[in-house]
């Protein structure tokens, strides 16, 4: 907040404050879908290591990982719909 106060001065003016109030109410307001979106993701992650002892077994480690990435991304897909 520095750089406001050198343009604007050692109040702060009606512009800053307005900005503030609405940083403020927009990280209130999203704070519901936040912890949606941290529920739908750790559950893709528990999904996910439950179902690592069924995977094929992959022949290299980049395999291993696109099987990995892809059946977490599936079931990203099913938790958000």
């Amino acid at each position: 907040m520095a750089l406001f106060k050198n343009l604007f001065g050692k109040s702060e003016s009606r512009a800053v404050k307005l900005a503030r109030e609405a940083l403020h109410q927009a990280q209130k307001e999203s704070k519901p879908y936040s912890a949606l979106g941290f529920a739908i993701i750790e559950s893709a992650i528990r999904c996910l290591e439950k179902m690592k002892p069924f995977f094929l077994p992959a022949k290299t480690d980049v395999e291993a990982q696109m099987t990995e990435l892809s059946v977490f991304h599936e079931f990203l897909y099913f938790s958000s719909t």
